[in-house]
Parts: structure tokens; C-alpha cells; sequence
């Protein structure tokens, strides 16, 4: 095996050593895992599980095996056991098939009782050698021929196996080879294997029937005293369940109870401490059975999953890809430092499939893990031809440390990794420590390129070395350096506590109007928040973003507060909560992902380090003076220029649990902007970033949309026609752009960039790579040009798209859409995304690693389905008076008068530093959408209104604000009912009113065309901005090439004045060395003399060293002959030694003589009760047969109609009459048709739900109707059968509404709606004492029961159809 294991075995070390490892990984129970035979024998070792009890527990399946085991002849002792044997195992596997995907266990006392019941029955003179055998005739077939005899007996062995398979077919064979070898004289033989299987399969079947604990699946009514089981699993000192597992255990004691699915190959699980609390008495009937986490040497044993399937921990799982990534497909000597980007791209499936999104311990089935190491080798296809090196062998006397350098440099590993030679000399005394033998082997050599090489892989790649920690898997790799693990807190007081999170799925946010940074929470008390940024008015190098909410303000509207004050206190969260110290303390995170949001988000790592000690000083633990962690992590996010780093949730969980800080003070919160920006991205095709501000109050975008812009800028916005940009065409080569795109993402996971750099990168690769003349020509301007809401038909599409250099995309969607339809822009702006996108892939060799990025940056731009899709993504608006109004009346005044000050301050421009914006950010002034025109002003409101709702710019100094001639500002007061006519004839004040909603609407329609005209001098501004900055960027450009140009001239200067320096030196040498010559002919007498003084003083020093030398030979002599007779009495004691242990062999040596003789008595005692079997056999053999016995009729009067036989008739008809396909499709035509001829929403929720029940209640009569046939058949015995439920139909309230729809009949909305005293699902009343839900949108009241069956099919209420969960499943973690 070692030999022809393609090298790759040598890491497991001996053959002894592999052989222990695969009984340990073959010691988990299955028996379809690796695959078996049917006809062979099983082949599953009985494992024992020991309760927490102390009680011991076999796995169910394993029954069958002492059944078997029990059952199975000796081929030995009759010819025809092969064919029995067979027979038996195919019946018992059929058998056991059935119960597949049920993982149960049973006691071992009782399977203990069973066994020697079996043993006691089937001895020597059991139930075998007394019953008489009912053998069938098959010496009928002797005179045909043999294929046809074949068949005929095969035929008939079928009909003993009730649940045949294909796969089974293999018994066909062993009869055929049985009778080939003397027919026809061996079918007699055949008989009495019949009729002995025969026999066999009826003992069995009243066994099964006698123990259903032993064999059969739970059953509440038929083993009601079943063992419910959990299993505990324990790895080191953590001990966890799987939370499928004991919600399915939960179940089986309380049906009413929740399910739960694992989802994407993840099987979660819960701690056992925390069960006891959380579940309490549901939890009484369950048995839990303690199992270990075993492991070999490379790989965990399967852990048999719930559903029947298998399963290792998260962390081994990961550990085993790779460590096949790095031995088995060698992909990592296949790069270089250069192209590690391209390789954590291909590898990005791992850190998207073990996120640190899960706190606790979980499993991955092996279906997935292997579905991701093939994903992984797929992408790589390109790299197979690379030559790899396999690892070499260890010398005899072991390796060293230089031989483990060497041995990664051949291995090439160098070039990815330089610094990974760094880590040999450690990794090589952890394995010196572990080693098993008295040289270091080549399997040690194997253990530490592999330890060397995870230490560098998840150095590189944070994420997963965070992965590690929150699965308990640190410890595996000793020199992966942990913080978390190695920075413990001394106190654990609030290690307990957990934030309270506003996620984005789940919750619905309104916001302010567009572009003022104002988010309203959906809590009880509608929290609004806002940047502390808004109210500055220059940016200092203090300034740091915080949120603040309406205590906030309430706290900062002290009229006596200086604007001085007001802006110290204001910058940042730490001055203003010496200030306000009750300050509600608010962090933002921002999702990276746009689907898997929640799982995605992340926080800026310097809002944590100024969030930390401010939460510690309101808990009264502040930090001390000495303190110096906080320092250590700004040194270890020291992040580059133009560059900020965020950490994910996960990481800032474990720092706050470092600095043991009250996390019940925190709260998540989504960025006020982020939903408001992402809609307008999507919205507007002019709209280019996705920003938000850092915590330094700049703007700032992700490094992957930076990337997306770069690609869009240089690549998509250049027009690709062949006739009008030849060089493209033929393959414009593009490496500054690729440059550029990796220089954005070789920054840290997670990191946003400026907005400034992002712009300026975009402005040169557009001067410096493409001419000006193939810009604003390019099909993707004129997309633009056309707007969101513009359509196209695909033939003008495809006729645009022919010119360009894309051919291969322009047949795939040639095929997918006809020319004739008419198709969105949206539509055609993804299209020529993608295909700008193969065309640049197609440009170099692997540009994997950025075409992964741009794939999943488009979805940010273009809608999920279509501008009804776009419409539901906007955010809601909320008035910002709301924000600002002020609940106490006596400090309106104050405020008012605050506010009225700073609007008479003028702000000066120089006064004002605001963060540069990008040229698409133009200020837009909008009218509120409360300001109705129906609205009476009143002079006294307005004034307060407009100091209410002041606006903060986006644009700093650069924008200058309308003046109220320009645009009218109307203040969010609260709508008043419309003045009928009527009424205004009999009041003067009323005719004023409606005198003044007139004049109001008419300069509403006026600032309307004002604002339009307004938004088209911005845009063209916008293009007179960009060829502005475009001519700054050139200008500065060359500036700094004569700058360059001066200091290369400067360069040279003082490189010739150094050179004339240096000749300079060199003449003074030379006139040193002539004199030094002319000093040392004068010295040489001297030095001879010296040279004999010298002479004279080393002989005598000699002489002193041969003396001491031979007085230290005589005390070496001495100590060597003390050691030699230490070393001989040693010699002495192991002569003795070695006497007594051969003493003691030799008296093993004659018990085990005494044994051998005692086993052959016995042996030949064997031999003699088994020919006395034999001789037995031959006369039962020779008896002649008994009389059969009467046998039962086939057919039974009509006067039984309670026989199985009419039963089983009965339901058959009733099964055939029912043709589910059929019946679903007529109720589904019903409803469709109910729908078409109505247009109220209230039916559609009533019939659609009609037909979800319908249908369940079809499917679970068909379901009872084969249960009971199949009881039929297995007992024969009609008092199996269970009452069948009834006949499924629509209600009676559909029924009315139906006809009445159809014959256009009207109807009222009482009809329709159901009242609050009645659940709207069953419409059945609801009591005071029964427990229901409420949803948060419509406030419909429904059972809890109903609302829990409902939501685990849908995911939304039944009345209004927004989302909802069901609270048992999906608990609130912040409550």
C-alpha cells in the first residue's frame, strides 16, 4: 500500500503506524461509507456509548449485525451456505435500509438478552436441527435448460426478499456458478437451501415483531418505551450537541414542537451547559450519550449525521483541504509572492464558507467538504501543467534545521512564502518533541513543511486564523501566534452580556431627505441618529465620528453654550461623554457583501479604540496608566496612506471580552448613509461611489469598489468599435489598469480607500492609456444618456454590441433572447458589464482574482429584477423636525434662539475644511414630500420650521447654497384635511386659506422647474469640473517632472563633487604610503630584534603548556578509569538483568506450551462434535419428508369484508381514485381563475392561502392511505390500520367568495377581512388565555400556533406580506 501510493502515504510513517490509523478512521459505524457488497457480510465494529449515566448504549443498525452475525452458516458444514449467506444479507440490508436516515440507539442489556436468546435457540440442538423444512420442488426444472433453470430458481429466491433492488442482482451469479459445477444432480441441494432461507426469513421477521425497540424506528405508539437519544460530543474540554439532532430528540417527545434544517452542508450546534437552561423539562426523556472526537494522524473520524449522512468538526475540515491543497494537488509551489492575490481569490471559498460568523463549534458534512475541494481544483485547472516537487525522504540519522529550510525552498515554497523559513526552527522543536522514534523521519519532515506553511497561509489570511479561535482550534497549531487566546482578561464580570443589534435583514429603517446622514431605528422609542459631523464646522485633527441621538441634543441645547464650546465638545466621543456621561454609545456596521449582509458587516477599527475606553469609564472600570494595549492594536492596524482598516464583529466581540466591557451598552447600528447612497447607485446611472465617511470624517469607498471603478473608468468607458479604436481592438494591452486594480486590492481585507486617490488613479489611467477621442463615445455614455428608465429593443442592442470586439458574448445572448423584445436598460447595462469583463479576462492569463471581484461588485448597480424591484429598495424619508423637535416646551424657546444665532454667524470659507468630494456630489435643495399644498401656512410656524430643518451640506466650501429666491423651503407640518368649496363660500377666513393653497401650489410647481433647471446646470457643470481637474492632474504632473528633472540635475552635481573629493583622498593616500615605506626600511632592525625577544618568551611559555598539559592527561586518566568501573559493575547488573528476564521467558514459553496442548485437546474435541453433527444431519437427511399442511385458501367469501385482503382492496381504490397531480392542478386552475376577476389583495391572501392548505391536507391523506397499506401488507391485520383524516376540500368561505366573484356579485369588506377576535389564518375565535403574535407592520393577531405552522412555509405575513419570523425559531438576541 505504501508502495503504490503515489508518495503520498510516507506521512502517516510505518506501515504499522498506517494500519493503526485506519483502524482508528474505519472504527466509526457505517457500513455504506466507503461502499459494500450486498451479499457480503457486514463488516461494522460494535462500538459502545456510555450515557452520562453511566449507562451503555449500541447503535440500533448494529442489531443487524448481531443478527448476522448469529444467523450466518459455516461453509464448512454444507455446500449451499454461500447461497444462504447471501440471501441473509441481502434480506437483513434490505431491512435495514428502511430505516436509513434515522440515527437511534438502543441498550446493550437488552441486546445482550437478545443474543443469548439467538445463541440458546440456534445451538447444537436448537430451533435449525428440529424444524422440518418446507423445501420446494425444483427438480421440476432439471429437464430444462440450464439459463432457463437459472431464471426459474432466481425467480423464486425473490420472492423472499419483500424489498428487492437492482443492486441485489448478484445472487443470480452465485446460483449460476452453483449449479454449473453438477447439473443437474445439485438441485436437490437448492431445495434445502430454499426451504433453510425461507425458514430463516420467518425467524426473523418474529423476532423483528417480537423486539421493535431492537430494530424498528420510534414509535410513539407502537414502542412507546423507545430510548430517545442525543449525543454529547466532546473535544478537549468543550462539550457541544447538534442542535438538529436535539430539536428532532425534542420533537419525538413533543411533535408540537419546532424543527430545524441545517442549511449549505452546516451542521450547528449548542453548548451542553446552556441546554438545561434554555430547553428545562422538555429535556427529561432524553438520554444523552457522551461520544469523544476522534482523530488519525491527517484526518477526523466521520461523525454519522441525524439525516443518515457524515460529518467532521469545521476546523478538521478545513485543516484536511488543506492539507490535500498542499500535498496531494501541490497548488502552492505553483505561485509566487507577485501572484498571491490570484491564489486567494481561487481560495476565497474557504473564507466564504467558514466565516467567523459562527461563534460556536459546527459541523460540515463531507459532502460539502469535498464539494469544495473539487470547486477549488476546477478553478485551478489552468496551473495542472506546472511541474511540482514531491517532499524527499528523511536521511537514516534524521533531518536538521538546515534540512528542513532546504526541503521548503525545494519545494518552492520560498517564493510564495519568503518569510516562511522563518518559522523552520520552532516548527522543528515542536516536531523533535512529538517524535516517535529515536531519528526524526520523514513523516516529521512531512508534519513540519505542513506546520511552516498554515502558519504563513493564516498569517495571510486573517479571517481564517479567526476562524480557528472561534472553533476552540488554536492549540493545533502551538506556533500560530493567538491574540485573543494569549490576551485573557483577569476579570470575566461581563463575559455574559451581548449587545443589542439593529441588523439590516429583518428590520425596515426610514431615513431623512436625501444626502443628510439621518437614520430612525425601529424601536419603541423611533431613536433617531446623526453623525456628530453635521454639526461641525471644520474638521480638526481631533475630530472623530460618532453618533448622537435626541438626548444628545436635548444635553446641547444649553443657550449659554459658546460656539467655541459647542465645536470642543462636538468632535469626538470621548470629550462629549466627559460632557454627557449618560451618552448612549452607538457603532456602525457596514456590510460587505450585498446578499449575505448581516454575515458580512464590519466595524472601523478606530471607532473601537476610542469606543472602548469611554464604555469603561461609564461601567467604572476606566483603564489604567500603564495600559499600553490599546497603543499595541494602533500599531498593529497601522494601515497605509489613504487607507482605513475595519475589523468584522466577530473581532470586535473577543477585544471587547479582552477588556471585559459591559457589551449591554453597545449597540449595532447600520450606517446612516449606507442604504440612502446604495439606492441612488442604483437609482441614478450617474451616481459612481458607494461612500460613506471614515472616522476621520473623509469619504471613503471600498477597496473592492475602487477596483470596480478603476475597471469601469479604463475598460467599459472606452469605445471598443474596431473602425474607431483600431489598437484595441486588436488587443490594447492593459497592465496599468491590472496594475492598478491589484494595487487596490493588495490593501487589507476589509480596508476602504479615500475618495480622493480613487478619483485621481481614475483621471490618469484615462490621460495616460486611451486617447480623448474614443471617450463619451463608448456604448456604455450612451446608456447612460438614455437613463434608468429608458428601454431598448435587443436587436438595436445586439447591432451596437456586433461592433464591438465581443463576439463570443454577442452569440450567448443572441441565444437566450429573441431581437424582437423589448428589453430594460438595466438589462443591457449588465450585459455590457460582463462582457467588457470576458474580453478583459481574456486579455492575460489569469486575472481571476480581479474578475471575481468585479462579478460580485455589479450586483451593487443593477436591481435584483426590475424598477418595481428598485421601488421597494428606497429608503423610507422621515421629516427632520422629527429629529430635532424637542419633547419639553420650556426648552423649545432656548433652542430656537441658540439656533437663530449661529443662522446670523456668516460663514466665512476659510472658516470651512471639509473633506474633498467627488464632482458627482452636487447639492440638491428638495421639497419635503409633508409639505402638501393642502397644507394652511401660518406665518409664526414657518420661522420655526425653517430653523428646524437647516441642511448640512455635503460639498464643504466648493458648493455654494441656494438663496430663498432661488428655492423655497417648506417646513414638515403636519397635514390638515382638505377645504371643501362648499364651506369656503361661507367663510371669509376659508376663502383666504384656499386663496393661499392655490398661491402655495403654484410656487411649488415653480420651485419644481427651478429645481429641474437647477439639476441640468449641475450636470454640465460636472463635465466643465472633471476637464478641471483633469488639467490640474496634467499640470501637476508636470511640475513633478521638473522637480525631477532638477533634483536629478542636483544629483549629478554632487556626484562630481564627491568624485573630486575622493581623487583628492586618493593622492593623500598615496603620499602616506610613500612615507610609511621610507619609515619601514627604517624599522626593520628594529622589529628583528623584537622578533627575538619574541622567540625567547614563546619557547618558555611552551615548556608552562606542556606542564600543565601532562599534569591534565594524569587527572583525564583517573576520571577514565573511574567511569570504566562504573561502566563494568552496569555490565554486571544487566548480565543479571537479562538472566532473570530469560528466567521469565522461558516461563512463559512453557504456559504457553501448556496452552497449545490444551488447544489442540480441544481442537480435536471440536473436530469429533462436529462429525457427530454431520452423521445427524445425513439421517435427518435420510427420514422421509412429512405430509405438507393444509394450506390456506387464496380466496375468501364475501362474507369477510373486515379480512386484510378487502381492506387493502379498499384503500387501493382510494389511492386511485386520488391522482394528486390532477387534483392540485383543477384547485390551482380555481384559484388562478378567482384571482383574474378580482383586483382586491385581500382575496389573493385568501386564496393563495386556501391552496397551500389544500394542498398539505391532499398530500397528508395520500400519505395515510399508503402508511395503511403498507401496515396491511406487513402484519396482515386490520387492526393496524389507522382512521384516515378527512377528505381535503376548500372551506366554505371560499366557496362563497368564489361563485361570488365569478358571477360578479359584490362584496363587502367585512367579507374579507377577519376581525381582531379572530385569528386571520383559521378564522376560528381566539380565547384570552390562548398565546398569539402580533405582526409589527399591519398589527394583524393571529395563533401562535397558526403563525408558527405559517411561517416555517413562508417567510412573511399572511395579511400585509412583509417579512416576519417566527420567534421561536429565530429569537430577538437583544431582548
Amino acid at each position: 500500500m505504501l508502495a503504490n501510493s503515489d508518495k503520498m502515504l510516507r506521512m502517516y510513517g510505518s506501515g504499522e503506524e498506517l494500519q493503526e490509523n485506519l483502524k482508528i478512521y474505519m472504527g466509526f459505524s457505517s457500513d455504506g461509507w466507503i461502499g459494500y457488497d450486498p451479499i457480503e457480510r457486514y463488516y461494522s465494529f460494535l462500538t459502545e456509548f456510555h450515557s452520562l449515566k453511566d449507562e451503555k448504549f449500541i447503535l440500533k443498525s448494529h442489531m443487524f449485525v448481531i443478527l448476522h452475525n448469529t444467523l450466518c452458516l459455516n461453509l464448512d458444514i454444507v455446500k449451499y451456505a454461500d447461497i444462504y449467506n447471501a440471501v441473509l444479507s441481502i434480506f437483513l440490508k434490505s431491512i435495514d435500509a428502511q430505516n436509513a436516515g434515522k440515527l437511534e440507539f438502543v441498550k446493550r442489556a437488552d441486546a445482550d438478552k437478545l443474543c443469548k436468546k439467538l445463541v440458546d435457540e440456534l445451538g447444537e440442538n436448537g430451533i435449525f436441527t428440529k424444524q422440518r423444512h418446507n423445501f420446494p420442488n425444483f427438480e421440476q426444472y432439471s429437464t430444462l435448460q440450464i439459463s432457463e433453470a437459472i431464471l426459474k430458481i432466481y425467480e423464486k429466491f425473490k420472492t423472499l426478499i419483500f424489498f428487492w433492488k437492482d443492486e441485489y442482482s448478484q445472487l443470480k451469479t452465485i446460483i449460476q456458478n452453483f449449479l454449473v459445477e453438477n447439473y443437474p444432480n445439485n438441485v436437490e441441494q437448492l431445495n434445502v437451501a430454499f426451504g433453510v432461507s425461507k425458514f430463516m426469513v420467518t425467524y426473523v421477521e418474529g423476532i423483528i415483531s417480537s423486539y421493535p425497540d431492537l430494530f424498528l424506528p420510534y414509535d410513539r405508539k407502537k414502542n412507546p418505551d423507545h430510548p430517545i437519544t442525543v449525543r454529547v460530543f466532546q473535544d478537549s474540554d468543550n462539550r457541544f450537541v447538534m442542535k438538529s439532532e436535539l430539536l428532532n430528540a425534542i420533537n419525538l417527545v413533543n411533535p408540537n414542537s419546532k424543527k430545524y434544517e441545517d442549511i449549505n452542508g452546516k451542521l450547528l450546534t449548542l453548548k451542553y451547559e446552556w441546554i438545561s437552561n434554555e430547553f428545562g423539562d422538555q429535556i427529561k426523556r432524553i438520554v444523552f450519550l457522551l461520544v469523544p472526537i476522534d482523530r488519525t494522524k491527517h484526518a477526523a473520524v466521520p461523525i454519522q449525521t441525524p439525516s443518515g449522512g457524515h460529518c467532521v468538526l469545521a476546523a478538521d475540515a478545513l485543516l484536511e483541504i488543506l492539507n490535500r491543497l498542499i500535498f496531494c494537488h501541490r497548488i502552492f509551489q505553483k505561485f509566487q509572492e507577485s501572484t498571491w492575490t490570484v491564489l486567494s481569490a481561487h481560495l476565497a471559498q474557504l473564507v466564504e464558507f467558514f466565516t467567523t460568523h459562527e461563534n460556536s463549534p459546527f459541523f460540515v458534512t463531507i459532502e460539502k467538504v469535498e464539494s469544495i475541494e473539487v470547486s477549488i481544483m476546477n478553478s485551478l485547472k489552468i496551473y495542472e501543467k506546472i511541474p511540482t516537487n514531491f517532499v524527499r525522504n528523511a536521511k537514516k540519522d534524521g533531518f536538521t534545521v538546515q534540512n528542513l529550510k532546504n526541503e521548503l525552498a525545494n519545494l518552492r515554497l520560498t517564493e510564495l512564502f519568503p518569510e516562511i523559513q522563518g518559522h523552520a526552527e520552532a516548527v522543528y522543536f515542536e516536531v523533535l518533541k512529538s517524535k516517535k522514534q529515536e531519528f526524526l523521519r520523514t513523516c516529521d519532515l512531512f508534519d513540519a513543511v505542513e506546520k511552516c506553511l498554515l502558519i504563513c497561509f493564516f498569517k495571510r489570511l486573517p479571517n481564517l486564523k479567526l476562524f480557528l479561535h472561534t472553533q476552540n482550534a488554536c492549540h493545533r497549531l502551538p506556533n500560530l501566534y493567538c491574540n485573543h487566546c494569549s490576551e485573557v482578561p483577569k476579570s470575566q464580570k461581563f463575559k455574559e452580556t451581548t449587545w443589542k443589534d439593529f441588523s439590516y435583514d429583518g428590520n425596515s429603517y426610514r431615513y431623512s431627505s436625501p444626502h443628510m446622514e439621518t437614520i430612525t431605528l425601529p424601536d419603541d422609542q423611533n431613536t433617531s441618529l446623526q453623525p456628530n459631523f453635521l454639526q461641525l464646522k471644520c474638521f480638526s485633527s481631533e475630530c472623530r465620528y460618532f453618533l448622537l441621538d435626541m438626548d444628545d441634543h436635548y444635553a446641547l441645547s444649553c443657550p449659554e453654550a459658546t460656539d467655541e464650546f459647542f465645536e470642543k465638545t462636538v468632535a469626538n466621543l470621548e470629550t462629549f461623554q466627559k460632557f454627557y456621561p449618560k451618552k448612549k454609545i452607538y457603532i456602525r456596521a457596514i456590510p460587505v457583501e450585498k446578499y449575505r449582509r448581516d454575515e458580512t458587516r464590519r466595524v472601523f477599527a478606530e471607532e473601537v479604540l476610542d469606543l472602548i475606553p469611554v464604555v469603561l469609564r461609564q461601567q467604572h472600570t476606566p483603564l489604567k496608566k500603564n495600559d499600553e494595549r490599546l497603543n499595541n492594536y494602533r500599531k498593529n492596524w497601522k494601515m497605509p496612506k489613504y487607507s482605513v482598516k475595519t475589523i468584522s464583529l466577530t473581532d470586535f466581540w473577543y477585544i471587547l471580552e479582552e477588556f471585559d466591557v459591559d457589551k449591554s451598552k453597545i449597540t449595532i447600528v447600520p450606517d446612516p448613509q449606507y442604504e440612502d447612497i446604495a439606492y441612488v447607485m442604483m437609482a441614478d446611472f450617474e451616481h459612481r461611489y458607494l461612500k460613506i465617511r471614515s472616522p476621520f470624517g473623509n469619504w471613503v469607498v471600498r477597496k473592492e469598489q475602487a477596483a470596480f471603478k478603476i475597471f469601469e473608468s479604463a475598460v467599459c468607458e472606452i469605445d471598443n468599435d474596431t473602425n474607431k479604436c483600431p489598437d484595441y481592438a486588436n488587443g490594447f494591452e492593459l497592465r496599468n489598469a491590472v496594475k492598478a486594480i491589484r494595487q487596490c486590492l493588495e490593501y487589507d481585507e476589509g480596508s476602504y480607500i479615500e475618495l480622493k486617490k480613487v478619483e485621481i488613479m481614475n483621471s490618469i489611467l484615462r490621460n495616460q492609456n486611451f486617447p480623448k477621442e474614443s471617450r463619451n463615445y463608448d456604448l456604455l455614455h450612451r446608456l447612460k444618456m438614455m437613463g434608468k428608465d429608458g428601454f431598448m429593443p435587443m436587436g438595436e442592442f445586439l447591432s451596437e454590441i456586433s461592433k464591438l470586439s465581443f463576439d463570443n458574448y454577442n452569440r450567448e445572448v443572441m441565444e437566450t433572447v429573441p431581437e424582437t423584445e423589448i428589453v430594460s436598460l438595466w438589462k443591457f447595462y449588465e450585459w455590457y458589464l460582463n462582457a467588457c469583463l470576458k474580453g478583459f479576462q481574456g486579455l492575460e492569463e489569469d486575472l481571476f482574482d480581479i474578475v471575481k471581484v468585479i462579478q460580485e461588485e455589479i450586483p451593487f448597480r443593477i436591481p435584483i429584477d426590475d424598477e418595481s424591484s428598485l421601488e421597494k429598495m428606497e429608503p423610507k424619508l422621515c421629516p427632520m423636525g422629527s429629529f430635532f423637535s424637542i419633547k419639553r416646551e420650556q426648552n423649545r424657546k432656548d433652542d430656537v434662539d441658540r439656533k437663530i444665532k449661529k443662522k446670523k454667524t456668516p460663514k466665512k470659507k476659510a472658516d470651512v475644511d471639509m473633506a474633498p468630494e467627488s464632482p458627482d456630489d452636487t447639492q440638491k435643495t428638495l421639497v419635503p414630500e409633508e409639505a402638501s399644498p393642502e397644507i394652511g401656512i401660518n406665518s409664526s410656524n414657518l420661522g420655526t420650521s425653517e430653523i428646524c430643518d437647516e441642511e448640512v451640506s455635503e460639498e464643504g466650501p466648493e458648493v455654494e447654497t441656494s438663496t430663498s429666491d432661488d428655492i423655497q423651503q417648506t417646513s414638515p407640518i403636519k397635514k390638515l384635511p382638505v377645504v371643501e368649496i362648499n364651506q369656503s363660500k361661507n367663510c371669509t377666513k376659508c376663502l383666504r386659506t384656499s386663496e393661499m393653497c392655490n398661491e402655495a401650489k403654484k410656487e411649488l410647481k415653480l420651485t419644481q422647474n427651478r429645481l429641474e433647471k437647477y439639476e441640468k446646470k449641475a450636470k454640465r457643470t460636472e463635465e466643465v469640473e472633471i476637464q478641471m481637474r483633469e488639467m490640474e492632474l496634467e499640470m501637476k504632473r508636470m511640475k513633478k517632472e521638473i522637480k525631477e528633472r532638477e533634483l536629478e540635475v542636483k544629483k549629478k552635481d554632487t556626484e562630481n563633487e564627491d568624485l573630486k573629493r575622493s581623487v583628492l583622498q586618493l593622492e593623500a593616500k598615496n603620499a602616506k604610503m610613500q612615507l610609511a615605506e621610507k619609515n619601514h626600511s627604517i624599522s626593520q632592525n628594529d622589529l628583528l630584534e623584537k622578533i627575538t625577544n619574541l622567540s625567547d618568551q614563546l619557547k618558555i611559555g611552551k615548556d608552562r603548556d606542556e606542564m600543565i598539559h601532562s599534569e591534565r592527561i594524569d587527572e583525564l586518566t583517573a576520571q577514565l578509569e573511574d567511569r570504566n568501573e562504573k561502566i563494568q559493575l552496569m555490565e554486571l547488573h544487566l548480565q543479571n538483568s537479562e538472566e532473570n528476564l530469560k528466567l521469565e521467558v522461558r516461563e512463559k514459553e512453557r504456559g504457553f506450551e501448556e496452552l497449545r496442548a490444551v488447544l489442540s485437546i480441544m481442537s480435536n474435541e471440536m473436530e469429533s462434535i462436529q462429525r457427530d453433527n454431520r452423521n445427524l444431519r445425513e439421517r435427518i437427511a435420510s427420514i422421509p419428508e412429512a405430509p405438507p399442511p393444509p394450506t390456506v385458501p387464496d380466496h375468501f367469501s364475501e362474507g369477510q369484508p373486515n379480512h386484510p385482503i378487502y381492506s387493502l382492496r379498499r384503500f387501493q381504490r382510494i389511492k386511485d381514485s386520488f391522482d394528486q397531480k390532477k387534483q392540485l392542478k383543477q384547485a390551482k386552475e380555481m384559484v388562478e381563475k378567482m384571482k383574474s376577476c378580482t383586483d382586491l389583495v385581500e382575496i389573493y391572501h385568501i386564496a393563495d392561502y386556501e391552496y397551500y392548505q389544500f394542498e398539505a391536507n391532499l398530500l397528508k391523506y395520500v400519505k395515510e392511505v399508503e402508511l395503511n397499506i403498507q401496515r396491511i401488507k406487513e402484519a396482515c391485520d386490520v387492526s393496524t390500520v389507522t382512521p384516515l383524516p378527512d377528505i381535503p376540500e376548500f372551506s366554505k368561505r371560499l366557496m362563497n367568495l368564489y361563485w361570488r366573484i365569478i358571477n360578479k356579485q359584490p362584496i363587502t369588506p367585512s367579507e374579507i377581512e377577519v376581525s381582531d377576535s379572530e385569528c386571520f389564518i383559521c378564522t376560528e375565535e381566539m380565547a384570552s388565555d390562548q398565546k398569539t403574535l402580533q405582526c409589527q407592520e399591519c398589527k394583524k393577531v393571529t395563533h401562535h400556533k397558526c403563525a408558527s405552522k405559517w411561517l416555517k412555509i413562508n417567510r412573511w405575513c399572511p395579511h400585509c406580506r412583509e417579512k416576519m419570523l417566527d420567534p421561536e425559531e429565530f429569537p430577538n438576541l437583544g431582548q
